[in-house]
């Protein structure tokens, strides 16, 4: 009872956290059904072809989308800790809008990069890719907009502004612009769904912009700004090139089947894909709540309190997916189980 009493009103870092933690793995988790859902959906609504086309286009976005911050995304996650326990406001303000301009600018030179790749190699690409993947490539600078905002909204504690807008609205706008769409006449294709793909992700990053300037106005008050480019890139660099191998490492796969394989079978092997990545929730919602409060209680001095916190994170990360991973495992071996027809059901537990 007295831990339950900490974390619903606690005020300390760990309170807090704890609070953010489940707030945002809830969210995940939540986001994660909804879209199972929006796949599935998609996919019933598409066909398996058009359905592997999309994912496979969309997928290239994420990779693209985590490359262009420039490491941006996550530096600010430090800084803004930083700059508001020592007092730096001058270089807070011009970070809260450098950040973003860089982000974007990066991410519109990417996408025509993208854009020309795809025109001179459209010989060697197959034809039913080509359209779909010219309009995620224009997907691309808002997605890196919402990418380097959400970072900021978390050093800020606010996680519903962070979460809510990515994995809630992005989705539930693509199911409603696909019906619009449907309701309309539209061809249900790759394209169509790419095309309201890139108005919910515009939608959500404007939504989250606005509100995020309009908070930013009660905590940092106008005046001068400075610049600290050199620092700024010297920290934001080494994240970048880290989070890019990350990403490829946990989405290169889908693309690379996609050179062997039709888009019908690459959706199936997605759909198994991205079961297994529901472990990675728990991950992402502790170092969402985690990674700006290492910066600040760095940066106060309270090396115990950091220490303590660190400790908590590990066992934060390590239980939780331990515990989903053997749910996951125990799921899939009663589907594997239930579903046998020819088998017995030891022999289809045992090949699982």
């Amino acid at each position: 009872m007295q831990r339950i009493r900490t974390l619903l009103r606690g005020d300390g870092d760990i309170g807090k956290a704890q609070r953010m933690v489940l707030f945002t793995f809830g969210v995940r988790v939540f986001g994660a059904a909804f879209a199972y859902f929006l796949q599935v959906f998609l996919a019933r609504w598409m066909g398996s072809h058009k359905y592997g086309i999309y994912v496979v286009v969309w997928t290239l976005v994420i990779v693209l989308g985590v490359i262009a911050p420039l490491g941006f995304n996550s530096s600010v996650q430090r800084l803004i800790p930083e700059y508001l326990v020592r007092g730096r406001h001058r270089l807070l303000r011009r970070l809260l809008s450098a950040s973003r301009i860089i982000a974007v600018g990066s991410a519109t030179v990417l996408m025509l990069v993208a854009l020309s790749v795809i025109w001179l190699a459209s010989d060697h690409i197959p034809a039913y890719y080509i359209v779909t993947a010219y309009l995620a490539a224009l997907c691309l600078p808002m997605f890196t907009l919402t990418d380097v905002q959400e970072d900021i909204v978390r050093a800020g504690e606010w996680g519903d502004l962070a979460m809510l807008p990515t994995y809630i609205w992005r989705p539930l706008l693509i199911v409603i612009g696909v019906l619009v769409a449907s309701f309309a006449g539209f061809s249900h294709t790759a394209t169509t769904t790419c095309l309201a793909a890139i108005c919910a992700t515009a939608l959500a990053a404007l939504y989250q912009k606005f509100s995020m300037d309009r908070r930013l106005k009660r905590v940092v008050v106008p005046g001068s700004k400075d610049w600290a480019a050199g620092d700024w890139l010297r920290l934001s660099l080494p994240i970048f090139l880290v989070e890019s191998f990350f990403t490829l490492f946990t989405s290169a796969d889908v693309l690379m089947v996609s050179y062997f394989a039709p888009p019908d079978q690459v959706a199936v092997y997605y759909a198994a894909a991205k079961t297994l990545a529901l472990v990675h929730f728990v991950y992402y919602a502790v170092k969402t709540a985690s990674a700006h409060r290492y910066s600040r209680l760095h940066y106060s001095g309270d090396h115990e309190g950091l220490a303590s916190f660190v400790h908590r994170s590990v066992r934060w990360t390590f239980w939780p997916p331990l515990i989903c991973a053997a749910v996951l495992l125990f799921s899939a071996a009663i589907s594997c189980v239930c579903s046998a027809r020819t088998l017995s059901a030891g022999m289809t537990f045992w090949r699982f």
